[in-house]
């Protein structure tokens, strides 16, 4: 088989030095990429979270009823690197599209929405499930 021409057209290869600060942005994206697969735009995508255990892990000891607002700002407390923009709407909206009824709780005097610990439970278990 004959051999393809040699090419004269010069290849023309960039190169650059990393400083300090470049090499530990590598570092880092290479950590991240390595600790969470690449999703379809090619950029690592974090770890998703399941609300419901995330939920009924910030449950203060002893309550058996929480109010919405009282579940957001424990999520945007504790976890803000996930829930950061978590609001009584959007975790109420989230949790009730899983199954956890909306309830009337006590606190202060006053009447709020919110859910119980056993729904949240009742949900993780029927979630386990596949159902």
């Amino acid at each position: 088989m004959p051999r393809p021409p040699a090419t004269t057209t010069p290849r023309l290869i960039f190169v650059a030095i990393a400083d300090t600060r470049d090499v530990e942005a590598l570092l880092d994206a290479a950590r991240l990429y390595l600790t969470h697969p690449a999703g379809p735009t090619g950029k690592a995508v974090p770890p998703r979270r399941d609300l419901l255990t995330d939920v009924r892990g910030i449950w203060f000891a002893g309550e058996s009823w929480m109010s919405w607002q009282a579940i957001a700002a424990q999520l945007r407390a504790r976890m803000p690197e996930h829930y950061a923009d978590a609001t009584a709407e959007t975790v109420s909206g989230q949790l009730r599209a899983r199954g956890v009824p909306s309830v009337n709780g006590h606190r202060r005097g006053r009447v709020l929405k919110g859910a119980k610990a056993d729904a949240v439970d009742e949900a993780i278990r029927r979630h386990k499930q596949g159902r």
